[in-house]
């Protein structure tokens, strides 16, 4: 009979992920709500397999990883956090739509239910956000006052690019 050695002390093989993005997604768990908060807390923080949490909660095994993999996948997406690291350029309430759209995954449609808004509404909040986030990936992140690339955008009407006033 053949043995085959299998390590289960290191995180990426009982994770599926490095170690250090094993610690990422737990910091970021507090960014969750709801039944995906749970569910990470009871694998990444309480240690649970997924069989165990599959007999749970009564769900197929290959679909909770499935959603584990995907939930992981958006906590460990930088989109959010880049959002915050600007934050000067959004709103709160545009804000908390790119937390319900990058971290949480709710569909455009869910958060116009969620807001009270129309679908085109927040369609359009979150186009804005991305340009806002290409535009300060171009520029490097740099304030207003300190790069003059991003005041020739932001102050020129006429040109082709958007200005981040007209969002």
């Amino acid at each position: 009979m053949r043995k085959i050695a299998i390590d289960i002390s290191g995180e990426q093989s009982q994770r599926g992920l490095s170690g250090d993005s094993v610690d990422l997604v737990r910091q970021r768990l507090g960014l969750l709500s709801g039944k995906d908060k749970i569910l990470m807390s009871m694998y990444y923080v309480d240690g649970c397999s997924i069989r165990r949490i599959a007999g749970l909660l009564e769900m197929n095994e290959c679909s909770l990883s499935r959603r584990i993999r995907k939930i992981s996948g958006r906590l460990l997406s930088d989109r959010y956090m880049k959002c915050l690291r600007n934050r000067r350029f959004f709103a709160n309430s545009e804000l908390r739509t790119a937390q319900d759209y990058y971290v949480n995954g709710q569909t455009i449609g869910q958060i116009a239910a969620k807001m009270g808004g129309s679908y085109y509404e927040v369609r359009r909040v979150i186009e804005r956000i991305e340009a806002i986030l290409e535009l300060v990936e171009k520029t490097g992140g740099k304030s207003e006052a300190r790069n003059p690339k991003f005041e020739t955008i932001s102050n020129n009407k006429n040109s082709n690019e958007q200005d981040i006033s007209d969002f």
